[in-house]
């Protein structure tokens, strides 16, 4: 699968001009379901401040087993982030 954070605008830290809430970050959840998010560069992280999240499929089978609730975020602080996310049947 793949996790997506899209950082919402005026909640993220802004990177040059403040009306673009700055770069989506993605990673690929390994067999156990653990993710390490890029941005610029690998396993960078997602800037701080708040974000969307969303849980895509990927490979033959593109249906995640499960959703997230409508309108779900997460708030990335400084430095390390664990997130637990919870898909719903």
């Amino acid at each position: 699968m793949v996790v997506t954070f899209t950082p919402v605008k005026g909640k993220t830290a802004s990177v040059g001009d403040e009306n673009e809430p700055g770069k989506s970050a993605t990673g690929n959840t390994d067999s156990e379901g653990k993710f390490t998010l890029s941005t610029y560069e690998r396993n960078d992280g997602a800037l701080v401040g708040e974000h969307m999240v969303s849980v895509f499929g990927s490979g033959p089978d593109p249906t995640p087993p499960g959703n997230l609730p409508k309108d779900y975020t997460l708030e990335v602080k400084s430095g390390s982030n664990d997130f637990e996310i919870k898909l719903t049947k």
